[in-house]
């Protein structure tokens, strides 16, 4: 499974041909996020000011506006759910072949950590975003991808059993 993200440029007058990425999903790269953001939970615990975290891994693919023009071909209506969401799974019947990802450099992907409302208790799961960034060979730009959280990749992958098992939760008990 396939999932395109939506992407920005950190020079707002060119992407440099970076208008998409593309996410290979499986279950093994999902359950190693979770793992990840179940460790970050735990250590903010006792670092509070970790905010996020990089990691220098090549998970996703840069593409042009092609990628997006070849699965709108496939897909009557693909490239609005696109816009709309920021995000949309690759239709089944995209050959990716046909097409070439952009040759980047210093790819990384960034887990950050989302604060909610005070009286809100939520999963380790739903406190962080990822997204990945990357440099375009020979400029100086960073390209990013829209942030993804970990229920919505496991959506993505799954969508007749939308959550991985859920985690219980322990209440500590008042001394």
């Amino acid at each position: 499974m396939h999932l395109i993200l939506n992407v920005h440029s950190s020079n707002p007058e060119t992407d440099l041909d970076c208008e998409c990425a593309l996410l290979k999903l499986t279950k093994p790269f999902c359950d190693r996020l979770r793992r990840e953001v179940e460790t970050l939970f735990r250590h903010r615990r006792v670092l509070p000011d970790l905010y996020e975290v990089y990691f220098w891994r090549y998970a996703v693919e840069f593409y042009s506006f092609d990628l997006i023009d070849a699965c709108d071909d496939c897909e009557a209506g693909w490239s609005g759910q696109f816009e709309k969401a920021g995000r949309a799974v690759l239709p089944v019947d995209m050959d990716l072949a046909k097409l070439e990802p952009q040759r980047m450099e210093c790819q990384q992907e960034i887990t950050r950590y989302v604060p909610a409302a005070s009286n809100i208790v939520r999963l380790p799961e739903n406190c962080f975003e990822i997204c990945w960034t990357a440099v375009p060979k020979h400029s100086d730009i960073y390209i990013t991808t829209c942030d993804v959280t970990l229920p919505e990749l496991w959506r993505c992958l799954a969508p007749e059993n939308a959550t991985p098992k859920p985690q219980k939760r322990r209440r500590r008990t008042k001394s």
